[in-house]
C-alpha cells in the first residue's frame, strides 16, 4: 500500500521474528517501491540478550544494498533513563551522499544544542572501552532476558490456569521485553 519514493519509520524491529524468506520478500518489496528507511532502535540486547543477534538484520540490509538511517537510544540497555544518550548511524553507498548527510546533520544539531549533556556519553565509553565492565554490562543483558521470558512464561501459566481460552504461546514465541496478546 505503501506509495513509492517514501520513507518508513521502524521501530522495536529488534523484537521481530522474521524468517530469512520473510526478511528476502519484505526486502524485495522495499527495493521495489524505493523506500527509504529509518530504523528507531532502543532495546539492543534486550530482546534475545544477545547484542549482535538483536542487530544481524541491519548487516543483512546493507549487504543487499539499503542505505538507511538508524538511531539508537541507549538509555534501556544501559538503565541510564535520565541520561538521554543515544547515536545515529547513517548508511550510505558512497562517500559523497555521505559527507552531504554528514553536513546537514552537523548544522541540524547546532542549532538544536550548543552543548549537550555528556555524563551518560561518558558512562557509556567507559564501560564499552573497558572489557571487563564491557563482559559484564553483556552478561547482565542477557539475565534481563532471562528474566523476562521467566515472567512472560508465569503470565501464559497463569492464562491457562484461569482456563482462558485460546493459546497462549505467542507470549513467550516473541522476542523482547513486549507481548502483542492479540486481545
Amino acid at each position: 500500500q505503501a506509495p513509492h519514493d517514501c520513507i518508513f519509520v521502524i521501530g522495536n524491529i529488534c523484537d521481530c521474528n522474521l524468517t530469512q524468506s520473510q526478511w528476502a520478500m519484505l526486502m524485495a518489496n522495499l527495493k521495489n517501491k524505493r523506500i527509504f528507511l529509518f530504523f528507531d532502535i532502543s532495546n539492543q540486547g534486550l530482546s534475545t540478550g544477545d547484542l549482535e543477534k538483536d542487530t544481524g538484520f541491519l548487516q543483512y540490509f546493507v549487504s543487499q544494498g539499503f542505505e538507511f538511517f538508524c538511531s539508537q537510544s541507549l538509555s534501556k540497555n544501559f538503565g541510564i533513563y535520565d541520561e538521554g544518550v543515544g547515536i545515529l548511524v547513517v548508511v550510505a553507498l558512497n562517500n559523497e551522499l555521505l559527507l552531504c548527510v554528514l553536513s546537514q546533520l552537523m548544522k541540524l544539531t547546532q542549532a538544536l544544542w550548543l552543548n549537550p549533556p555528556t555524563t551518560g556519553a561518558r558512562i557509556i565509553t567507559s564501560i564499552l572501552c573497558n572489557p571487563a565492565l564491557q563482559e559484564e554490562w553483556k552478561q547482565s543483558l542477557k539475565g534481563l532476558v532471562e528474566n523476562i521470558m521467566l515472567i512472560k512464561e508465569k503470565v501464559k501459566e497463569k492464562l491457562r490456569l484461569l482456563g482462558t481460552p485460546g493459546s497462549w504461546d505467542h507470549i513467550t514465541d516473541q522476542n523482547g521485553s513486549h507481548s502483542y496478546l492479540g486481545l
